[in-house]
C-alpha cells in the first residue's frame, strides 16, 4: 500500500541561508519544513527561484521573474555606448546591466540583509561579469544611504548615482510600456511598504507628476510614526496602535488596546512622538489588517492584503471615503470606522476606498496615469481600480511583466539613468 498525500513543490529555501543549491544543505535545512528534499545529481551554479504570477483583469502580472523568465536578454532603444550596472532595491533584489545597448536582467536574488543572499547576490554578478567580460563605467542605485550593496559598490572606489525609489518603481513602468521618449508628463501612483525619501522619511504613498527625468511629488499619505522602525514591520500591532495615538481614538479603540501589555502600550506613547516617520500605504494596510483581521504579527511579504482579500464582499459598491487635504491624503475618518465596521465590510470598504482614491485623483488631471509599487500585487484592488477606470472613461498603464514590487527597481533604475545619459 501507498500512502496518498498531496505533492506540493516548493523553493528550497531557508530564512537562515537563503536558497539552497547544494544536495546536504537541503538535507540539513529543509526537514523541518519539507516532508522529502528534492534534490539533483547535477551542480546548480545558478540557483533560482520559482517565478511566481497574479491575474487581474485577465491579465497576468508577473511578480517574481526567475525560472522560465529570467536572466534574459535584450536589445533597447538605446544607443549610448558604455556598461552600467543597476543595483536595484535591498528586498527582492534584482540587479539589471547595460552594454552598448543591450539590457540584461538578473533572476530574483532575494533580501539582501541575508548574509547568504548577499553573498549569492555577488556570485550571480560575478557570473554575469566573467560570461560577457563587463567591467562597469558607472553603478546606478537607490537614495538609502545604509543598503549594503550600495556600500559595498562606494568602498570598490564607485560612485553610485541614485535615484528616489518610487521614482524608480514608475519609470519601470514607462519603460515596460514604451512610454519613454514620449515627450509626455505623466500622473503616478506609487504605493508600497517602504523607500527613502528625499526628505529622509520613509515614503511608500506617493502621487507624482513624472517623466523618466524627473518627478514632483503632488500628494501623499498624511504621515504617521513607525514606533520600533524595522521592528512594526513584523509587529504590526506597533503600527495599528500609532496610529490609535496619532488621531486620538483610543476610546474608540479600548476593547483592541486591552490585547496589550498596559506596560508595552504606556511605553509605544512616549515612542510615538519621537520615531521615524513614514507616509507609507503598505503600512496602513499592515494597521487595517491588524485591526480588522486580528493579525498582530506578519510572517510573510503581502500577508496584510491576503488577510484583507479573503475578507473582501465580492460586488459590495460601498467605500471608505478618503479626505484630500492640505496636498495630503487623510484617513484618520477611516481607520476609526474600522472599529465599529463588521470585518468583511471593513476590508471591502477599505480597498474599494483606495481604489476610488485613484480614480478621484486621477480625475483632477488630464495626465495618463501610471501605477507602480507593492500595493498593486493586490488582484481585489487591481480588479476594482480596472473597474473604476472603464467607468470614468480613462486608462492606466501598470508592471506586467516586471514586477511592480520591488524587484522591478533596478531595470526603473537603469532606464531613468539611460534616459538622462542617451546621445542619439
Amino acid at each position: 500500500m501507498y500512502k496518498k498525500f498531496e505533492i506540493q513543490e516548493k523553493n528550497a529555501f531557508s530564512q537562515k541561508n537563503g536558497i539552497l543549491n547544494e544536495n546536504q544543505a537541503k538535507v540539513e535545512n529543509l526537514f523541518e519544513i519539507a516532508n522529502i528534499p528534492n534534490c539533483f545529481t547535477r551542480s546548480k551554479n545558478l540557483r533560482k527561484c520559482m517565478t511566481e504570477n497574479s491575474i487581474f483583469n485577465q491579465k497576468v502580472q508577473f511578480l517574481r521573474t526567475s525560472r522560465g523568465l529570467n536572466p534574459k536578454i535584450f536589445i533597447s532603444d538605446f544607443k549610448c555606448k558604455g556598461t552600467f550596472l543597476a543595483l536595484g532595491s535591498e528586498l527582492k533584489n534584482q540587479f539589471a546591466i547595460y552594454k552598448d545597448g543591450l539590457i540584461f536582467i538578473s533572476p530574483y536574488i532575494g533580501d539582501l540583509k541575508n548574509i547568504a543572499t548577499f553573498d549569492r547576490f555577488l556570485k550571480l554578478l560575478q557570473i554575469f561579469t566573467d560570461t560577457y567580460k563587463l567591467k562597469f563605467d558607472c553603478i546606478i542605485g537607490d537614495l538609502h544611504p545604509n543598503f549594503l550593496h550600495t556600500k559595498y559598490f562606494e568602498k570598490q572606489g564607485f560612485k553610485v548615482i541614485k535615484f528616489q525609489h518610487h521614482f524608480s518603481h514608475l519609470v519601470c513602468a514607462l519603460a515596460e510600456n514604451s512610454l519613454l521618449k514620449s515627450g509626455k508628463k505623466f500622473l503616478g501612483f506609487s504605493f508600497d511598504g517602504t523607500g527613502y525619501g528625499l526628505d529622509g522619511h520613509i515614503w511608500g504613498g506617493e502621487v507624482m507628476i513624472f517623466d523618466e527625468f524627473c518627478f514632483t511629488r503632488v500628494t501623499k499619505f498624511e504621515e504617521f510614526s513607525l514606533i520600533g522602525g524595522d521592528n512594526a514591520i513584523k509587529n504590526i500591532y506597533k503600527i495599528a496602535i500609532s496610529l490609535i495615538f496619532k488621531f486620538g481614538i483610543e476610546k474608540k479603540a479600548a476593547k483592541f488596546l486591552t490585547k496589550f501589555d498596559k506596560n508595552e502600550v504606556r511605553n509605544l506613547k512616549i515612542l510615538e512622538k519621537k520615531s521615524i516617520k513614514t507616509s507609507s500605504l503598505g503600512r496602513i494596510f499592515d494597521a487595517f489588517a491588524c485591526v480588522i483581521c486580528h493579525l498582530d504579527k506578519i510572517t510573510y511579504d503581502g500577508e496584510s492584503g491576503m488577510n484583507l482579500e479573503k475578507l473582501y464582499i465580492q460586488n459590495y459598491v460601498k467605500f471608505y471615503e478618503f479626505e484630500l487635504k492640505n496636498g495630503e491624503i487623510k484617513f484618520g475618518k477611516v481607520f476609526e470606522q474600522i472599529f465599529s465596521d463588521e470585518p468583511c465590510v471593513a476590508a471591502t470598504k477599505f480597498i474599494n476606498g483606495i481604489a476610488e482614491l485613484i480614480s478621484k485623483i486621477a480625475l483632477k488631471y488630464e495626465n495618463d496615469v501610471v501605477l507602480s509599487g507593492g500595493v498593486f500585487q493586490n488582484k481585489t484592488l487591481m480588479n476594482r481600480i480596472s473597474k473604476n477606470f472603464a467607468k470614468i472613461g480613462r486608462k492606466f498603464y501598470a508592471n506586467l511583466e516586471n514586477p511592480t514590487n520591488d524587484s522591478g527597481i533596478a531595470y526603473g533604475q537603469l532606464n531613468a539613468f539611460l534616459s538622462q545619459n542617451d546621445k542619439e
